[in-house]
């Protein structure tokens, strides 16, 4: 490993702006520059990261960017699905969305409102548009906030339904658009649970919630907590797996 780094030692990383252009998609790419032992290559909710090592010289992260740019297109290759996460969201009269193998299909109104709000009615989104907005601003946190309300019943029963097999007694459940993860816990014993998880089977959501009210017991990722989540969920790995597989394609 070399000894000093190519900009300096005791630097701050810095970050730099690129993209990528697959089948006419502009995917952003984020570049780090810092101290680390090895470059990194991941797609994110918003682009592309690339981590490199601050010790590399400019020619080698050039080649280093380039390399991970031809990996993201053989990746794509592999899994076109992944780009829709990169196209601009546009909801259209129509369009039609699933969830627990379920197809919703999008209605839009116009009034005299200040916000855009949506309903699930039947078999139906009903996404109510002010009059000023074009539907250009329908965006994927309105339509998961439909899908919230409608499953919120279902899910506070699946919620209760586990709980009854732990220790220890949840407080709230909270329903966000989140990216970031699936769900988390609060100090507080409060589950909150991304939309998305609407998206992903009934066995997958069980999992997560399963993983969730095992948090309340152990904070961290340690064998403890494993053991509580197998305790409750011994095939919990089959949901798991299923998240790392399917989950980064999944958004509204």
């Amino acid at each position: 490993m070399r000894l000093k780094k190519w900009f300096g030692s005791g630097s701050k990383p810095k970050k730099t702006q690129d993209e990528i252009v697959i089948s006419g998609v502009h995917i952003p790419i984020t570049v780090y520059i810092e101290q680390r032992n090895g470059y990194r290559c991941s797609f994110t909710k918003k682009g592309i990261n690339i981590r490199i090592p601050d010790y590399f010289t400019p020619v080698e992260c050039e080649a280093i960017m380039a390399a991970c740019k031809k990996w993201a297109s053989k990746t794509i290759q592999l899994k076109p699905q992944l780009l829709n996460r990169y196209r601009e969201a546009n909801f259209t009269e129509g369009q039609v969305i699933s969830a627990f193998d379920n197809d919703y299909t999008i209605f839009i109104t116009t009034d005299n409102r200040k916000r855009i709000k949506t309903v699930i009615q039947g078999d139906k989104i009903i996404v109510k548009l002010p009059v000023h907005l074009p539907a250009t601003h329908i965006e994927g946190k309105h339509i998961s906030k439909a899908f919230a309300n409608h499953y919120r019943d279902f899910l506070e029963k699946r919620l209760s339904f586990w709980n009854d097999l732990f220790a220890v007694e949840h407080q709230q459940l909270r329903l966000k658009y989140n990216s970031s993860n699936w769900g988390s816990c609060s100090s507080k014993g409060n589950i909150n649970l991304s939309t998305r998880v609407l998206l992903c089977p009934l066995f997958v959501i069980d999992y997560v919630i399963v993983h969730e009210l095992a948090h309340l017991i152990h904070q961290n990722h340690g064998e403890q907590f494993w053991n509580e989540v197998a305790r409750v969920m011994p095939d919990y790995k089959v949901g798991e797996d299923w998240l790392k597989r399917e989950g980064t394609f999944l958004d509204f």
